[in-house]
């Protein structure tokens, strides 16, 4: 019995089809969109002024632009008269929609891409929503254009977002099995005196499988310091550009190197602890000489230390530069934030017993209520080591910490083989 009835229910819808009213086609109009022009979202709903349209025809647009993610939610309502049939669609946008990076598809120039996918893809416009279907219509549309061009590969995306715990700035669509050599890779814009350091700097990258994310990542951990070490603060490098020829790429990284600047006033604000003359004395910053940034990023992380051999273990060093482009200078306001100053609490010891933990406990020279020393466990088997058992000294130290309401801090040191 099952089998007729599914056939008489598909006979009814089809005999409702066929049987509802068709008019011409007169009128579209679209409100409530602020992401997209009506004129953009009428033309991806494939309607046709002056076709013959239906009410299911128009149950089966709204149906598609909301599953579509770019929308929330979608309403209609349409009136028919003498010269046809005029439809009005409501419209709510998804609430996030994400720019679209593609990491490595190298077949067709960004523009070309861009173009391609918006025939393809009904809504996209260079983003995606993260609901509804885009996201996997333009994978589905990449690997169609991968396969008109007789290439076996996947595509996959991923969320990007710029350091854990940032928020998700980015789709980002990477196709996986494709060989994509480098070539060789060239940085535009550079000056005489940067360009061999960068091009020996780079080398690395050369012969390796190209993906933009890969050239972005070694160009902000190795070729920014090359400036940023000569004090030119401000030097910014573009998105890296790949040309795609004869099975290589060739990668162009464009820099803009600005000014170099020599070290300026420094100022000190928010610190009580440790004195402005101490903190400073802390840092090779000498005033008139170049404006080194990475040994100045290394001696802010030695100051956050020395507040954490003071017991201040949320402290933090702001660096806020002043720029005077006609001196050429740079002048540093440091905003401090030292945050509560905590203490020793309980100390145990785990994994050995006895005399042994007894001689451990004895060396362990910070004591209750004494200002707590982020550094000290580290230092403590180097500093101490005639002082415990030579087979401790051939074991691993672990270090655990609790930190307590009260701002104390207990510690479990762990020894293991």
């Amino acid at each position: 019995m099952r089998r007729p009835l599914i056939l008489s229910a598909f006979i009814v819808l089809a005999v409702h089809a066929l049987a509802a009213p068709a008019y011409r086609l007169v009128g579209v109009h679209v409100k409530g969109s602020k992401h997209y022009p009506e004129a953009d979202i009428i033309r991806a709903s494939g309607l046709k002024l002056g076709a013959a349209t239906t009410e299911p025809m128009l149950e089966e647009v709204a149906n598609r632009m909301a599953e579509s993610g770019a929308f929330a939610q979608v309403t209609f309502q349409y009136r028919t008269g003498p010269g046809g049939m005029t439809v009005d669609f409501e419209v709510q946008d998804s609430p996030e929609f994400l720019p679209c990076r593609f990491d490595n598809f190298v077949w067709l120039p960004a523009a070309d891409l861009l173009a391609e996918l918006r025939t393809r893809v009904p809504f996209f416009d260079g983003a995606v929503s993260t609901a509804g279907k885009m996201t996997a219509r333009v994978s589905d549309a990449l690997r169609q254009l991968l396969a008109e061009r007789k290439i076996e590969a996947s595509v996959d995306y991923l969320l990007h977002q710029r350091k854990l715990g940032a928020p998700i700035d980015a789709v980002v669509f990477v196709v996986q099995g494709a060989s994509i050599p480098v070539r060789d890779i060239a940085v535009t814009g550079a000056s005489p005196f940067a360009e061999p350091l960068l091009q020996d700097a780079i080398k690395p990258l050369v012969g390796g499988n190209y993906h933009a994310s890969v050239v972005e990542s070694f160009v902000a951990n190795n070729l920014v310091p090359i400036y940023l070490r000569r004090g030119y603060l401000r030097a910014t490098f573009g998105e890296p550009q790949a040309r795609f020829a004869d099975g290589a790429v060739s990668v162009t990284v464009p820099v803009v190197e600005g000014l170099e600047y020599k070290a300026g006033d420094v100022r000190w604000s928010g610190n009580a602890a440790l004195s402005a003359a101490e903190l400073s004395g802390k840092l090779h910053l000498a005033r008139g000489q170049t404006a080194d940034a990475v040994q100045l990023s290394a001696d802010l992380e030695k100051l956050t230390e020395l507040y954490g051999s003071r017991g201040y273990l949320r402290a933090a060093i702001e660096p806020v530069p002043s720029y005077d482009d006609a001196t050429r200078t740079v002048a540093y306001d440091f905003r401090v934030s030292e945050g509560e100053q905590y203490h020793m609490g309980r100390i145990e010891v785990s994994g050995i017993d006895g005399d042994a933990a007894g001689r451990v406990l004895a060396a362990w020279r910070m004591r209750e209520g004494d200002p707590y020393d982020a550094t000290y466990s580290l230092r403590f088997l180097r500093e101490n080591s005639t002082k415990i058992p030579v087979s401790l000294s051939r074991m691993r130290l672990k270090t655990s910490t609790q930190i307590n309401p009260d701002r104390s801090v207990n510690v479990l040191l762990i020894f293991a083989p």
